[in-house]
C-alpha cells in the first residue's frame, strides 16, 4: 500500500517516473536494428496482362486460359489462381517453400514464350 499512497501524495513525481520509462522505451525502440529480422521472400509470382477495351469473359478465354495452360507445366507449383476483369488478367503462381525463385522466374518466362 505504500506505493499507492506515495503515488497519491506525489502525483508529479509519479508522472515523471512514467514519462522517463516511456522515454527509455521509445529510445530503445528507435535504436533497435532491423537486421534481427530474417530475410523472407514469399514464393509467389504474378503474371499481369492488360488488354484495353476487352470484357472479362473475352479476357478469360483469349488471355487468361492460354496463360494458365502454358504455366501449368512449371515445376514446384503449389497453387495456380487467376482473375479476369475488364481489360486485366492476373495469374498468380504459388510455389513450395524452399523453391529457388530465380530459377522459377526463368521457368515461367520460358513457359510464356
Amino acid at each position: 500500500m505504500k506505493i499507492t499512497q506515495a503515488s497519491i501524495k506525489r502525483p508529479v513525481t509519479t508522472s515523471m517516473i512514467y514519462l522517463i520509462a516511456i522515454g527509455f522505451g521509445l529510445f530503445s525502440l528507435l535504436r533497435l536494428k532491423l537486421d534481427l529480422y530474417p530475410k523472407l521472400e514469399f514464393p509467389m509470382i504474378a503474371v499481369i496482362s492488360q488488354y484495353t477495351g476487352v470484357g472479362p469473359q473475352d479476357m478469360e478465354t483469349v488471355v487468361t486460359r492460354p496463360i494458365e495452360k502454358s504455366l501449368a507445366s512449371v515445376k514446384n507449383v503449389k497453387k495456380l489462381t487467376s482473375t479476369s476483369a475488364q481489360g486485366l488478367s492476373l495469374v498468380m503462381l504459388e510455389f513450395d517453400w524452399g523453391t529457388n525463385m530465380d530459377q522459377s522466374k526463368i521457368d515461367v518466362r520460358d513457359a510464356l514464350d
